[in-house]
């Protein structure tokens, strides 16, 4: 467990009422969230607090996704019963019918789909009353019911309490970027402003905060500045690898929509731009937003709109940028301005589709396709009078959102 537990309390109190530990019913809750946030820091603080309620007929199965089941189940029933079994055909009957007079609390870490839930604690009925497990996940869409309220999330069989694991707070997040690389709840004045810039940088994001932090530990502020200047160019790979799992989750329509929202749709309006994915992709594509929800890469905001934290959005921008060492996508989406003056400049202009911009733009962001059925010309930059010819791909309309101004000067 992280020995930076801070702004820990709030959502360990939350827990603790969902929990309701001296209640004799059986409950499963469900901790969700992106990648980094903080789910596994906290079920590990509420594990500890609660342990010595059950008798030490406790158990944590720490990253469920990544382990094998039948190495996950033998450690179940071997830290909850001191009980070993060898034989893996029969372990599934055995751990239906041997906790069924125990109190237990399991914490099942990093769940990502229902077949292990199945196998780990099925059903309330397999556990004595009073029995709690804790599940975290960055993907609930395995336990929603077809048809529910998509903002309120239905488990298979009924027994899910779930908790959307919030943001860390601004100040939250300077002190535990503080601790890690200063060992101390707040920096000196001389460091005050390049911290909030880093902080700022990082999104507030523990898993990123952690990580530089660290790192940062013990160097001078040049580097702190080197370190915040690489930032703004590059994303830490330590932080890249942790969220690329849900990104490597997604179909490959979702990973296109996941694109599109990091570099063009933050905060655009979610009716107008599922339209353009309809008919770009020739079905309704209101389900794949729902699933890229349900995994926690995006949140719909109460008036609609389209939101990505930092951090998933600089991963989906550095999966498509001019120099990324994802082949197949690289290039596919500009929105930095220099890079879209600089393609309409040099690249072959019919590879090219308008993706977002009001003819009065000096630039325009331009989405890469491969099929073109007819050109259509656009005065483009004003400035230069200049005339390009621009792809336009079958069954799609050219979408001009005015709400989005590119300077070539940024």
């Amino acid at each position: 467990m992280s020995n930076h537990l801070v702004g820990i309390k709030d959502r360990m109190d939350h827990i603790m009422k969902l929990l309701d530990v001296g209640a004799f019913d059986v409950r499963f809750i469900v901790i969700h969230g992106m990648g980094g946030i903080g789910k596994t820091t906290l079920a590990e603080a509420v594990f500890k607090q609660i342990c010595p309620q059950f008798r030490d007929h406790c158990c944590f199965l720490k990253d469920v996704r990544t382990n094998d089941i039948i190495g996950l189940q033998k450690k179940l029933l071997f830290d909850v019963l001191n009980l070993s079994c060898t034989n893996p055909f029969f372990i599934d009957e055995v751990i239906k019918t041997r906790f069924l007079s125990k109190k237990v609390l399991v914490v099942l870490d990093d769940i990502n789909n229902w077949d292990q839930i199945k196998r780990l604690a099925g059903e309330p009925n397999w556990f004595g009353g009073g029995s709690r497990i804790i599940i975290t996940t960055r993907n609930i869409e395995f336990l929603v019911k077809e048809g529910e309220d998509d903002n309120l999330p239905i488990s298979n069989s009924g027994q899910f309490l779930f908790y959307d694991m919030p943001e860390m707070n601004s100040h939250d997040a300077l002190q535990l970027f503080c601790e890690c690389a200063l060992g101390c709840a707040e920096p000196p004045p001389s460091y005050m402003d390049i911290t909030e810039k880093l902080v700022n940088a990082l999104g507030g994001l523990p898993l990123a905060l952690n990580v530089i932090g660290s790192r940062l530990h013990g160097k001078c502020q040049r580097t702190w500045e080197d370190t915040l200047c690489k930032l703004k160019k590059v994303m830490n790979e330590d932080v890249k690898k942790k969220l690329m799992i849900s990104y490597e989750a997604l179909e490959p329509n979702q990973q296109q929509i996941y694109l599109d929202i990091a570099c063009f749709f933050i905060d655009e309006e979610k009716t107008t731009v599922v339209k353009y994915w309809d008919s770009i992709f020739g079905y309704p594509t209101e389900i794949e937003v729902n699933i890229l929800k349900r995994m926690s890469l995006i949140k719909i905001s109460y008036d609609n709109k389209l939101w990505m934290h930092d951090q998933l959005r600089d991963l989906g921008r550095s999966i498509v940028h001019p120099e990324s060492g994802e082949i197949h996508m690289k290039g596919s989406r500009l929105w930095s301005p220099k890079d879209a003056f600089r393609v309409v400049q040099t690249e072959t202009p019919s590879r090219f589709m308008v993706m977002r911009c009001p003819v009065t733009d000096r630039l325009v962001s331009l989405f890469q396709l491969g099929e073109f059925v007819e050109a259509v010309y656009l005065s483009i930059f004003a400035e230069r009078d200049s005339i390009r010819v621009l792809g336009v791909p079958k069954s799609c309309e050219l979408i001009i959102i005015d709400c989005l101004k590119l300077n070539s000067d940024e």
